[in-house]
């Protein structure tokens, strides 16, 4: 994702995920079908659901590197573009309705609000897992615009 990221602590990240990112579903639920849609398309995403098979699957990069971590391993370095593992992500979930990756985002949000919540210490001191996690909860975050943002903005349009 992003090369230099500075360094969150965890009541940081949980804020992000817990708050911010907390509202997206329910938010986007909210949306009509056709706004879901442009919504998505803004993104850079042909469909909602491909919207957010893509977020839980760099939260679950993040939660893989940080359980490695934990464990004694060592995290391999990313060896594809962004673009290269979203298309790879999506593309392994072709069956696979707006429901379906709904699930897949409330069980990944789910985890990794119980990660950031329980991680020790250590884990935010290590570059590399802090790196991961800013990256992917905060950062990422600010990649995409709010859905509650995007909500205003169309009415007022």
């Amino acid at each position: 994702m992003v090369a230099t990221v500075q360094d969150y602590s965890r009541e940081e990240l949980l804020r992000c995920i817990q708050v911010n990112w907390g509202e997206y579903l329910p938010v986007l639920r909210a949306l009509p079908a056709d706004q879901q849609t442009v919504y998505a398309c803004e993104q850079g995403f042909v469909s909602l659901r491909d919207f957010l098979i893509h977020v839980a699957a760099w939260w679950s990069k993040a939660i893989e590197c940080a359980a490695l971590y934990q464990y004694g391993g060592v995290f391999p370095l990313h060896d594809e573009t962004d673009d290269e593992f979203d298309r790879r992500v999506i593309a392994r979930y072709p069956g696979w309705t707006l429901a379906d990756a709904e699930k897949y985002f409330t069980i990944t949000w789910l985890t990794i609000c119980g990660l950031v919540s329980h991680l020790p210490d250590k884990c935010f001191d290590n570059p590399v897992v802090n790196r991961w996690l800013a990256e992917t909860i905060v950062l990422h975050y600010d990649q995409h615009e709010s859905p509650a943002v995007f909500r205003r903005r169309r009415a007022v349009s």
